[in-house]
Order: C-alpha cells, then structure tokens, then sequence
C-alpha cells in the first residue's frame, strides 16, 4: 500500500488518470495538495486538472490503520470500501449531496471523489462564527427524511454487510458515544437504548458532524460516511443537533433552535409517509434523549473536533431532563431551556 502525500500525489494521479477521465482524454495536473483543516481521522488531497481544457476538482480520500491525529488509536484500513458503499447507496436516493464515487483503489484504499464542496462553506466554522443558516434545515431535513424512509427496515447486508458486522458498529457507537452518560445516569440510558431497539431500523449516517458538511445557499451537502450503520434514526438527529446547540455562539442560539424547528417540519412530512402519529412523536421523544447523551459526550467524552468553552454544569443539568423526559416536541423543550443554552 503507498501512503499518498504531496511528493507523491501527481504521479499517483497520473497511473489512474485513464480510469477516472478515460484513456482517450488529455489530463494535465494543475495543483495536488493535502487537506489539513478539519481532517483528524483520514487523509484528503484537493487535486485540480485541466481534462480537454476543462478546469475539474476533484478529491481523493485515503484510510490508513489508524487516526491521523491519533496515529497510536488503530482502525481498519480499508474501511473507504464500505464508505464508497454507502455514498452510492445515497446516491441512488438524493442526488447532489454527497460525493460522485469516481474511481475506487482497493488495494491502497483511496476514493476518487467528485467535488461536493464547491463553493460551500464548512459548517463547523459557520457556526463557530454565529452563523446557523436556519432556512437551510427545510432542505436538509428533508433529504434526510428521505434517506431514513427510504431504508426503513433496511437489511443488514445493504449496509453493514451483516447482522455480526452492523452489531459491531452499534456497540462501537453506543460505547464512544455513550460512555459518559452511562457512567452518570446509567438507568435512564438504558431505558433508552431498549426504546432504540423496539423502534423501526434505518440506516443512520452514524457521523453528522458540522466538519463534514458544507452549507451553500439554501442547500447543504456532506461526506464522511465511514461510520454508517442500522439503527434507530433518532440517533442521527442528536447527533446533528448537538453541533448546532453545542457550537454555536451562545448568543446565536435561537438561529440553531429554528435550524431545527425548520429541520423536524420537513423531516417529519418524509417520514410521515411510512410512521404513524404516534411512532413520530415517540422517535421525537428519543431524539431529544439521545440529544441529552450526545451532549454528555460532546462535553466529557472523546472528541477530536474543537474544546469549546460552554457552562459545563449548566449543560449537564440540562442533559439530565432529556434523558428523563417525556416530551414529545423537541422544539418546545429547547425553547424552554433556551436561557441556560445561551451561556
């Protein structure tokens, strides 16, 4: 296997050239660099070529045994394989929001990726900076809605390859992402994973995190699909909304509060086409649960992303009445807690 870098990088492009464009095209490499901001576990170089003098990005996105911040924590190399799976499953139900698989380099587990990005602005630094963007939660919740609905009882083998490999994913998710609430509030925390596994499976993206989606206009488009796995949907939800509340600027937090009233109202239209009344508001209910337990990790757990400051105690009591609740409107939860949020 040949570890990609910027010495190396054009020669590389140059063996495939005539997989990904075709044999019979002119490809000329105008720039091949490496991706350092916002990239802690994978490798990503941005290649610009002029194919039949036309300017095309392109990406490639190589897995290596081990997180690149972290190169002591090992993880399977080739799991760029099972991701390519994923974006084209995604493919197939919206188009236009994650990468085009352009060409697929099993033996050194690099993707060649269409370029989602475009003029897009990543969203971890947007809301870093105070910027929600909250009209853009019809469109997303709406293709989200569409992805959950259209994998609604998704066999195993369409994703994760199996029942033994999906049940691997769960428990690494729910022993990362649920560590710290478990050791804090254990009983609520298994109440929850029990309602998880009554609930109608999906496939969940399993990392909806503000580094791997860009925003651009009233559309957003994402990568990242490594950790995708067959869940209950309300898993995902958190997860995402956790950045919103989490990273926003405190006082910014009402743009993230109507993200996600703009977000759930086109969701629910989606799934409304194959849930009952009942069985949305129950998932609504574990969202905000989940929500609570996404939070406990983002703040006392391991995360590669960025330390914020944010009233650790404040946040942790709030937590708690997530896990504990019963409300079925997360909307109406959050305003009701929007006073400690905005600390």
């Amino acid at each position: 296997m040949t570890d990609l870098n910027e010495r190396n990088i054009r020669k590389y492009i140059g063996t495939i050239a005539r997989n990904i464009w075709g044999k019979d095209r002119e490809v000329k490499i105008l720039e091949a660099v490496e991706v350092k901001e916002e990239t802690y576990v994978n490798y990503i170089f941005r290649v610009t070529v002029m194919v039949d003098e036309v300017k095309q990005v392109c990406y490639l996105r190589q897995t290596r045994d081990h997180v690149k911040t972290r190169p002591e924590m090992k993880i399977e190399a080739d799991r760029i394989l099972f991701e390519a799976k994923i974006l084209n499953l995604i493919g197939e139900i919206v188009t236009d929001l994650v990468p085009q698989v352009l060409y697929l380099d099993k033996r050194n587990n690099v993707a060649v990726l269409s370029d989602i990005k475009r003029e897009g602005k990543l969203l971890v630094e947007q809301l870093v900076s105070g910027n929600a963007y909250p009209a853009t939660g019809k469109y997303f919740g709406k293709v989200i809605g569409m992805i959950h609905r259209d994998t609604l009882g998704v066999e195993n083998t369409r994703v994760r390859g199996g029942e033994e490999e999906n049940q691997k994913a769960i428990d690494f998710h729910l022993g990362m992402r649920l560590g710290p609430a478990q050791k804090m509030y254990p009983e609520p925390v298994e109440r929850l994973i029990e309602d998880s596994k009554k609930s109608v499976k999906t496939m969940v993206m399993g990392d909806l995190a503000s580094k791997n989606i860009f925003v651009d206009g009233q559309k957003v488009r994402f990568l990242d699909l490594e950790r995708a796995f067959v869940w209950d949907a309300a898993f995902d939800l958190a997860f995402l909304f956790c950045h919103y509340l989490i990273e926003i600027k405190p006082r910014n937090i009402s743009e993230s509060v109507e993200f996600i009233k703009n977000f759930l109202a086109s969701y629910k239209q989606q799934m409304g086409k194959v849930l009952t009344g009942s069985e949305l508001k129950n998932l609504e209910n574990r969202v905000i649960r989940y929500l609570g337990v996404t939070i406990l990790y983002r703040l006392f757990g391991f995360y590669l992303v960025r330390d914020l400051k944010r009233d650790k105690e404040g946040w942790k009591i709030q937590a708690e009445k997530m896990l504990g609740t019963n409300e079925t409107n997360l909307v109406i939860f959050l305003t009701k807690c929007e006073a400690v949020l905005n600390k």
